[in-house]
């Protein structure tokens, strides 16, 4: 309160001369008025400590003090404390909480009051109402738990105990290891930590009466012969007939004689499926009839089962086309259009495309547009030479396209028709040297290696010794062994 007092005096303070100046009044008066805005405030805070007693059922306020010792933090009610010492007031007749907090692999150990040890001083949690001022320590102590407290025993849990630094294998009551299954003794391995049902060899359950099924009941452990309905003995053939014998336990399928199935028809093969149990007349393929003769039609004649042979005339093979001799093929069976060699119809004329026209059987000679001579390069001069029909692209000199810079290479785009002076990568011109800077000049065209000064490796810490090492190119700060602090008290922490 008294920070914001002060602030607003000295926004208001400089304007009061013109304020009194109008409005009357003296610096004096105004003075004296801040003044006593501030001693209202010094005795507010005391006004309302003894308000609260008043009105409540506490006592105080008292101060308390609170130590950390070790890597650790203090959580008061709502307050984090983890500077050492730290101080703060409260009232009695109100419980506070205090938390130990360990940071990093600090480990609580203990509270102490007044460096009287409390009544469970190893529990993190600490609740207190105070009667008067205290001084609160907490403990803490930095011990690294070991890889594993497993003790290879499964008769044991195995945990690390962060209060005492130590590992704790506590006995545990082996499993139930009965599965309530009479085909198995039940136990616990000790060694392998896990149960183990061996099986043992049920009783022979079996009544010899092939009409029951025999089996051994795991769960009232006794034999049970179920009676069971015969096997369907129909083994779905209708050449035989089919029973049970209850003698010999076994099915009976006596042979019996099919029925004639011919159907007196030269088309079909004969059968009886005995799948079915029906006669089956599969239509079958007539034999072939072709006489490897191209003048008759051949065929099979389903009546008297015979091939019959028909002459016919041979088909007009003109394709007309004056490209071709047209006859009939009677070894092939096919019409022969033999190709003839049509006339040369070259006119010996490089402006005109030459043809035979196979529909009008005459030579056509068509003129044609000379090719495009140019051939996109701008080092030649392009042209038709219609003696010879052909282009002509006459080479021509390119520009000098060197622009005298030592960063680019240069040419002649010869697709733009364009100089191109491309920058170029400098040369590397690292000498390995920290001790220099490096460029390139690109003036005179070389490498540069300026020397400069090393850095200063001074880390202002007494714990090492510092240089610079021209061959990494880096500050070495060597640690030294520091002097032994301990003063063989061990009421103080010792440290450099």
């Amino acid at each position: 309160m008294l920070a914001l007092l002060d602030s607003m005096v000295a926004e208001i303070q400089p304007e009061m001369p013109r304020q009194i100046a109008r409005w009357g009044g003296s610096m004096a008066t105004w003075n004296n008025n801040v003044q006593n805005l501030r001693n209202f405030i010094l005795t507010r805070c005391t006004a309302i400590d003894q308000g609260i007693v008043d009105c409540y059922n506490v006592t105080g306020p008292y101060t308390i003090t609170i130590t950390i010792v070790g890597n650790g933090s203090v959580q008061v009610n709502t307050v984090t404390v983890t500077t050492s010492p730290w101080t703060g007031d409260y009232f009695g007749g109100n419980p506070i909480d205090l938390t130990a907090i360990p940071i990093g692999t600090g480990q609580f150990v203990s509270w102490t009051i007044n460096g009287v040890p409390v009544a469970n001083p190893n529990d993190p949690n600490l609740n207190i109402n105070l009667t008067g001022n205290i001084t609160i320590t907490a403990t803490f102590t930095n011990c690294t738990p070991p890889a594993t407290c497993d003790d290879n025993n499964c008769t044991t849990t195995d945990s690390y105990n962060t209060t005492t630094c130590t590992c704790e294998n506590t006995p545990i009551t082996p499993p139930n290891c009965d599965d309530n299954n009479c085909t198995t003794t039940d136990s616990y391995n000790t060694t392998t930590c896990t149960c183990e049902n061996t099986p043992i060899t049920p009783p022979n359950c079996d009544d010899s009466n092939c009409t029951t099924t025999d089996s051994y009941n795991t769960t009232t452990c006794t034999c049970e012969n179920t009676p069971i309905t015969p096997p369907n003995c129909d083994d779905n053939n209708c050449t035989t007939t089919d029973s049970y014998n209850t003698t010999t336990c076994t099915c009976e399928n006596t042979p019996i004689t099919p029925p004639n199935c011919d159907d007196n028809n030269c088309t079909t093969t004969d059968s009886y499926n005995t799948t079915t149990c029906t006669c089956e007349n599969t239509p079958i393929t007539p034999p072939n009839c072709d006489d490897n003769n191209c003048t008759t039609t051949d065929s099979y004649n389903t009546t008297t089962c015979t091939c019959e042979n028909t002459p016919i005339t041979p088909p007009n093979c003109n394709d007309n086309n004056c490209t071709t001799t047209d006859s009939y093929n009677t070894t092939t069976c096919t019409c022969e259009n033999t190709p003839i060699t049509p006339p040369n119809c070259n006119d010996n004329n490089c402006t005109t495309t030459d043809s035979y026209n196979t529909t009008t059987c005459t030579c056509e000679n068509t003129p044609i547009t000379p090719p495009n001579c140019d051939d996109n390069n701008c080092t030649t001069t392009d042209s038709y030479n219609t003696t010879t029909c052909t282009c002509e692209n006459t080479p021509i000199t390119p520009p000098n396209c060197d622009d005298n810079n030592c960063t680019t290479t240069d040419s002649y785009n010869t697709t733009t028709c364009t100089c191109e002076n491309t920058p170029i990568t400098p040369p590397n011109c690292d000498d390995n040297n920290c001790t220099t800077t490096d460029s390139y000049n690109t003036t005179t065209c070389t490498c540069e290696n300026t020397p400069i000064t090393p850095p200063n490796c001074d880390d202002s810490n007494c714990t090492t010794t510092d240089s610079y090492n021209t061959t990494t190119c880096t500050c070495e700060n060597t640690p030294i062994t520091p002097p032994n602090c301990d003063d063989s008290n061990c009421t103080t922490t010792d440290k450099l």
